[in-house]
């Protein structure tokens, strides 16, 4: 977990690959060094009341962070008002996994949900 951001915060990762289940509770900056130099390697989880405006940039996204059906790269929890997300120049990767999924939650996403440079890959469906 990212304890000691804030709204709006900027968090950097730095070139290397983080093998970790990484939980998010705020709106914040999430940048990495690049899609080619960064990674978490563990998925990712959205959860909190609210979480709004949040942007993850530039960085490798594989892994999952809940175990049994929801098999995602991004889960959203199912309590969580997420109002504006982007996600900038990732490289969302299934790892030829069957079943995995790009995203999970029942509302994902409430406000604008914006997608640019990002390549999905390895999803078998």
């Amino acid at each position: 977990m990212i304890y000691s951001a804030y709204q709006a915060d900027k968090v950097t990762a730095s070139a290397q690959t983080y093998n970790e289940k990484l939980h998010i509770h705020t709106g914040i900056h999430f940048l990495g060094a690049g899609s080619g130099s960064t990674t978490i390697d563990g998925g990712i989880k959205i959860a909190a009341y609210e979480v709004m405006d949040l942007l993850i940039e530039g960085m490798t996204l594989k892994g999952t962070y809940v175990a049994g059906n929801d098999q995602a790269v991004i889960t959203v929890s199912a309590t969580t008002n997420l109002i504006n997300f982007e996600l900038k120049d990732c490289v969302l990767d299934g790892e030829n996994e069957s079943g995995r999924y790009a995203f999970h939650g029942s509302s994902l996403v409430r406000g604008t949900l914006k997608i640019t440079g990002t390549k999905f890959e390895k999803f078998l469906g």
